[in-house]
Order: C-alpha cells, then sequence, then structure tokens
C-alpha cells in the first residue's frame, strides 16, 4: 500500500483527522483531536501495521501543549507523525502504552517534565525527577530559586 492510500484509508477512518504527505519519503503527518488520538493510534498500529513507537513529545507554546507521536512500519519503512494539541491548564490526553510498549517510559517522560497526564496509564509517576519535585521544569513559565540564569556574553 503506498502512501496517499494509506492516508485515504487514514481519511475515511477518521474524517476529523487532516492527513497529508510528509516531508521525508514515505511519512504521513496526521493532525486530530485529543478524543480521537487513542483510536487512531490502534487503528495504525493494528491495520495499517505501524509497529513501533519511536517517541513521543510535548511542545510548548504560549497558549497550548502539542503532543507529537512518532510512529513507524518496519514493514514498509514508512512513518506517521501524529499531532494533537492539549489544554494547557489541564493537559489530558488517552495513554498509548497499551498499544505500543514505548509509550509507557515516553509518557512518564512527559508527565514528569510538562505534566501531561496520561489517562490509563498503567503506571503514571515519576520517572527521572524525585517524587517530590514540585512544577514543570520543561514549561516556559517554570520558575524555580534553584535555576541560575546563564549569564550575558
Amino acid at each position: 500500500m503506498n502512501r496517499e492510500e494509506k492516508i485515504q484509508k487514514i481519511k475515511n477512518g477518521f474524517p476529523s483527522a487532516d492527513a497529508a504527505a510528509g516531508r521525508q519519503a514515505g511519512e504521513i503527518v496526521v493532525t486530530l483531536t485529543a478524543e480521537s488520538l487513542p483510536g487512531l493510534c490502534r487503528y495504525l498500529k493494528d491495520s495499517l501495521g505501524y509497529d513501533y513507537l519511536r517517541f513521543l513529545t510535548c511542545i510548548d507554546y504560549p497558549d497550548r501543549l502539542e503532543m507529537r507521536y512518532f510512529v513507524h512500519s518496519y514493514n514498509d519503512k514508512s512513518d506517521v507523525v501524529i499531532k494533537t494539541v492539549i489544554d494547557r491548564s489541564g493537559p489530558k490526553i488517552g495513554s498509548v502504552a497499551g498499544i505500543w510498549r514505548t509509550a509507557d517510559w515516553h509518557e512518564r517522560e512527559a508527565f514528569d517534565f510538562f505534566g501531561v497526564i496520561f489517562e490509563g496509564h498503567p503506571d503514571l509517576r515519576h520517572i527521572l525527577l524525585e517524587e517530590d519535585f514540585k512544577g514543570c521544569p520543561l514549561l516556559k513559565d517554570f520558575k524555580s530559586e534553584k535555576l541560575v540564569p546563564l549569564p550575558k556574553l
């Protein structure tokens, strides 16, 4: 199945999703709502053969947080980038750890650094920060008296 056929299948299964060809060969970029994310991920794995979550990350914008998921198919060496926006004031999204095991670690990292709650995660707790750490250090508005500003050169 070629990239255009996959894009059409995604659009048919998820009409509210915006799916298009990405910049790299074989890549597809899908933008959709956070509520649709777990269903799309299950579909990508079970129906289109995207068997590996390379990583996921969170991007902090002034008015929102954006989650990005990078998934790969070992069978046809193609990639899908999934983008979804979540509310900055109460960041929640469904966990995909039950779909791809690699999500377990990456979701815990996003929880640590951005405060994203992954609903349905099997063990959502700090993975890199201390258990009693307060705040989300990768949010742009994070303040801490322990941080030392870089000197101006």
